[in-house]
């Protein structure tokens, strides 16, 4: 066989045989290697064919054409697995050598399938690249006649099967799906609690032995478990008309299986009896009743006689001894494993996370070569947000999965990309699996979970319209419309997710499906609160936490008070919105979620910053960004360190903003984070502006937007365009920032950010002023701080009232202009933010100028000066020093005033600040402002 292998795939036989007598052929063949594959098709050679003695040459470049392939191309096919296969192929030592035509077929069916091939070592790289390659159609092909040969025929048939479902799916918007089962659990007849997780081993066991050969699909025992909670659904021997349509409707399944089981207890011999039967969902009658005897010692054998029993009632073939492999590879090897392994899925399914990390443990310490067991340890630690434990267990999962199932396998490798956040290379074994199983909604959402999860929103949003049009049943899936609303939040759609978020409770509510209706009511209440319709959103919210609390589930519970705290945040209520991140931290300690519990600490400590109050920030940003260090939540510790970055921002301190805004880029880089990535340049854009480093915060402007764009976050996309505008303002491109800022009050609108609509009046109403439009900037300036007051921003609300100062002064208002300079001034007693009060500062110097107070007025000015030249802020710097030769004209030494000027002017133009500079020159030219 690795002969004929070795000639389908390069054209040459493994010897070199051309006028060597019969002797030395001998000595080649069992003295010598063949060379592998991939260096074999260098060869050019010439032989004799027919009754003429015609002569055949065979060269790279034919034997490449005849593949459909370049002779390099061939090469990098061929090296690697398919060098590593044949070679152990033409092993001389039988023991070396694949012991049967059945195990070459299993490694050629794993390289068909990209899975890892059994021929050579595990390692992650490996494993990693493996499953991910892309086969050319000409080596697929000449695998596929080899795999007639050893007995392929059949997998051949289903492979092109399932991807010619796909196609009918992508053409009819249909699938015609497999029958599907849901193992529902089984009834502990022995009332003996430590007898209780045999239920879910046998539960586990037999969804293995069923879904063998990938026939049936079976529904995924979390799945199973969230119905059961939502229906208040107890193991039971057999279930009624009435409840069989409901599991239908919830689960989707066309089979349940349900039942009992007696266990005697360890000082009886672990005797087990077990009743199953086998109903249909839509009819109500059973369709197959099993029953088995064995021991807890014995019951991978009694789950292999009651699974070969239901597949021959469902006319399923047997089990093959290839899938025999898979099946005991996903069973621990003693029963204590198994016990302590079903025991502590099940605390996993019910929302107890640290109760399953030490079971879960205690399962991987006596049974070290259980992948499963690792796996789902992995799953444990994650939800307890320690996220290096979780690699480790992912990884070691992942190493010992080698001989699972292709889906098992492919779900192990899946899991450890998410916990890497390795968001490609989850992509691409989500959409494998999807692709061989296009009947499965579970893996069409896993693949747009982790499509949204890597800031891929468009595409998941294509993906969940696939999975709407898999079948009749597939549209009244609630899940679908809850995948569609993270995907419109994570793109800020607000109005889209509140829609679908109600479409997704109308279907998930006769299902009885409570925990759906507590995301969707949460993600509404975050949107609405975007959008400003704060009551109903603080319904919502109380609306999910109530049903999180009345399920048990505490996790959940915490992240809804977590989002409950925006609704006072954009009301300006920080108190209140404290007091919902103070319980949502106790929730996080008592649930042992290190993860929420460092996030909530952060978020207290913002809200101690928005008070004014930064030495406590800053000690609650220490202590969050030490608990995301411990967990190892690089992502975590990426967001403290920007929030912490604007804090020093906001003190004046550029240099170490800058610096805690670079370290933030790394982690963010690190983890994979693109929108992270781009708000974190983005503000060191705005630094470097500041600093007076035009060039310098063009640059980090343009990478952002660039990967906003690919990304389709709009919400940071519109924030970072006003940081282009106010550059290109700066520079005096006026034309080119209001387009800008255009495009961003555009978009903002557009997102219902009321907010950020407010922030970007602000802007344009700059512009106005600058252009002569004082009238129009006032309109804008009081829009924005209607808005502000009403979300309670005050600096933003500074911000506001010094353009209306500005825009009245320059109208002759003066009386309303000192009105409103007051209220900004009243407001910046409270702010701890430089950057908004030092340009009051300045704005409060025009003022008492036009009110003739010119020795107060120059005597701000200077203040400002000296303190921006002191903390390295070049634009205010520039802007107090404008300020203070047009002060000095109105005096008694105009001529000190046009030389103030005049400097001021050429120091602002060689750096780039020609609107600065133009207000200069024309100060000179007119003496007044």
């Amino acid at each position: 066989m690795g002969v004929l292998l070795f000639e389908l795939l390069t054209g040459h036989r493994p010897y070199r045989f051309a006028g060597q007598s019969l002797l030395e052929m001998e000595r080649l063949v069992c003295e010598t290697e063949p060379e592998a594959p991939s260096a074999a098709i260098s060869r050019k050679e010439e032989r004799v064919s027919g009754d003429d003695d015609a002569r055949i040459a065979t060269t790279p470049e034919s034997v490449s054409r005849q593949r459909g392939l370049q002779p390099a191309g061939l090469q990098r096919q061929l090296r690697g697995d398919l060098d590593t296969i044949v070679m152990k192929a033409l092993r001389k030592e039988p023991e070396r050598r694949y012991g049967s035509v059945a195990e070459l077929s299993l490694d050629i069916e794993r390289y068909l399938t990209g899975m890892p091939v059994r021929a050579r070592k595990s390692s992650i790289p490996y494993r990693s690249g493996r499953f991910l390659r892309r086969h050319k159609e000409s080596l697929a092909a000449a695998l596929a006649v080899l795999g007639i040969v050893a007995g392929l025929a059949a997998w051949e048939v289903y492979r092109v099967s399932r991807q010619n479902a796909a196609v009918y799916q992508a053409k009819s918007g249909q699938v015609q799906g497999r029958r599907s089962v849901a193992i529902l659990g089984f009834k502990n007849l022995s009332d003996r609690p430590e007898t209780a997780w045999v239920s879910t081993a046998l539960s586990e066991m037999l969804a293995a032995e069923l879904s063998a050969g990938e026939k049936l699909r079976t529904v995924p025992g979390e799945n199973v478990a969230r119905m059961k909670m939502d229906l208040g659904l107890p193991d039971t021997e057999s279930l009624s008309t009435q409840t069989l349509g409901a599991v239908r409707k919830n689960l989707g399944s066309d089979f349940v299986v349900v039942g009992s089981y007696f266990d005697l207890g360890k000082e009886s011999g672990g005797q087990i009896r077990l009743d199953l039967r086998l109903q249909d969902t839509a009819r109500g009658d059973i369709v197959a009743t099993v029953s088995e005897t064995s021991t807890e010692a014995q019951l991978v054998d009694l789950v292999s006689r009651a699974g070969r029993r239901l597949r021959e009632d469902l006319s399923i073939a047997g089990v093959s001894q290839d899938q025999s492999v898979g099946i005991r590879a996903a069973i621990a090897s003693n029963p204590e494993a198994m016990r302590l392994y079903s025991e502590g899925l099940a605390k996993l399914r019910t929302f107890d996370a640290l109760g399953a990390r030490d079971l879960l443990m205690r399962a991987v310490n006596s049974d070290p070569a259980y992948p499963l067991a690792h796996a789902e340890l992995a799953k444990a630690w994650m939800a307890l947000g320690y996220n290096d434990k979780a690699l480790q267990e992912a990884n070691k999962a992942l190493e010992l999965s080698g001989k699972l199932s292709r889906e098992d396998h492919a779900l192990v490798e899946a899991g450890f990309y998410d916990i890497t956040k390795e968001w490609d290379k989850a992509i691409q074994v989500y959409q494998t699996l999807s692709n061989a199983s296009p009947d499965s909604v579970d893996y069409g959402l896993a693949l747009a979970n982790a499509q949204i999860a890597g800031e891929r929103g468009s595409d998941a949003l294509k993906t969940i319209a696939g999975l709407r049009g898999l079948s009749p049943e597939a549209k009244e899936d609630p899940r679908i419309d809850m995948a569609e609303v993270w995907a419109d939040f994570s793109l800020s759609n607000n109005k889209a997710v509140v829609a679908t978020a109600d479409l997704a409770i109308r279907k998930a509510t006769p299902l009885g499906d409570r925990l759906l209706v507590a995301r969707a009511r949460v993600f509404q209440c975050r949107a609405l609160a975007a959008l400003g319709q704060t009551k109903q959103a603080t319904a919502d919210c109380e609306e999910g936490r109530r049903i999180f609390h009345e399920a048990g589930d505490l996790v959940g519970e915490s992240g809804a008070l977590h989002e409950m705290a925006e609704v006072p945040i954009n009301q300006g209520d920080l108190e209140t919105a404290k007091a919902f991140y103070e319980q949502a931290l106790q929730l996080a300690r008592q649930t042992g979620d290190k993860r929420a519990t460092a996030r909530e600490l952060g978020n207290i400590g913002l809200i101690y910053i928005q008070q004014g109050d930064l030495t406590t920030g800053k000690k609650m940003y220490a202590q969050s960004l030490e608990a995301f260090r411990e967990i190892g939540d690089r992502h975590g510790m990426e967001v403290v360190t920007a929030n912490t970055g604007g804090v020093s921002y906001a003190e004046g301190q550029l240099g170490n903003a800058l610096a805690e805004f670079k370290d933030a880029l790394v982690l963010a880089r690190e983890v994979g984070h693109r929108s992270s990535e781009a708000i974190d340049m983005k503000n060191m854009g705005d630094v470097l502006a500041t600093q007076g480093d035009l060039p310098g915060a063009n640059q980090m402007f343009q990478q952002a937007v660039s990967i906003q764009r690919e990304i389709d976050d709009k919400s940071f996309y519109a924030s970072s365009l006003v940081s282009i505008g106010n550059l290109r303002r700066q520079r005096g491109d006026l034309d080119g920032a209001r387009k800008i800022y255009e495009e961003a009050l555009s978009l903002r609108r557009q997102l219902g950010e009321k907010g950020s609509v407010a922030e970007t009046q602000v802007a344009l109403g700059a512009l106005d002023c600058d252009t002569g439009q004082a009238s129009e900037a006032e309109t804008l300036a009081r829009a924005a701080t209607q808005e502000f007051q009403a979300e309670r921003e005050s600096d933003n609300e500074i911000q506001s009232e010094t353009l209306l100062s500005r825009s009245l002064l320059e109208q002759g208002k003066i009386a309303d202009a000192q009105q409103s300079m007051a209220r900004a001034l009243a407001l910046s007693r409270k702010s701890a933010d430089i950057t908004v009060r030092l340009p009051l500062a300045i704005q409060h110097a025009y003022t008492l100028a036009a009110a003739k107070d010119l020795t107060e007025s120059e005597r701000l000015t200077r203040n400002v000066l000296a303190e921006s030249t002191k903390l390295g802020m070049v634009q205010i710097q520039l802007e107090a020093s404008l300020a203070i030769g047009e002060v000095q004209l109105q005096g008694k030494s105009p001529d000190v005033g046009r030389k103030q000027l005049e400097e001021t002017g050429k120091t602002a133009r060689s750096q780039g600040f020609e609107l600065i500079a133009r207000k200069a020159s024309t100060a000179r030219r007119t003496n007044i402002r």
